[in-house]
Formats: C-alpha cells, structure tokens, sequence
C-alpha cells in the first residue's frame, strides 16, 4: 500500500507541477499542505508538544556549551 500512495503522490505532484509550468494554475491558488495540516487539532498539538520538546532539549545543549566554553 504504501508504494501505491508515492506513487499516486509523485504523479499529483508531477502534473500539479507541469500544470503551474504550463501556466494552467496559478500556484498562489493551491492549499499549502502545511496550512492544512496544522488545521487538524491533532496534529497541532503533537507539533506544539515537539516544540516544547525541543526547546528542553536546546537549553540543556546551550548549557553544556556555556560549561565547555564553546558558546
């Protein structure tokens, strides 16, 4: 199953992108996947939870360098 779905996923993308070359569509005018997955409440919070998550693990990096000297 999951070679089907890259497989229809290039073919989308590969004529969504010849499309926008032939000046067919008009890129401004296309959902940004992004926008529409950041709309799901799920989603949102596992990226809200990583971002939290990240930002421990940032401050405990700057740390060790502040006390190695290298920052």
């Amino acid at each position: 199953y999951g070679e089907q779905l890259q497989q229809y996923r290039a073919a989308w993308n590969n004529a969504l992108a010849i499309a926008i070359l032939d000046g067919l569509l008009d890129e401004r005018e296309i959902p940004r996947y992004a926008n529409f997955m950041l709309s799901d409440k799920t989603v949102a919070r596992a990226l809200e939870g990583a971002s939290k998550h990240d930002a421990v693990v940032e401050r405990k990096q700057r740390q060790w360098m502040k006390k190695k000297a290298i920052e």
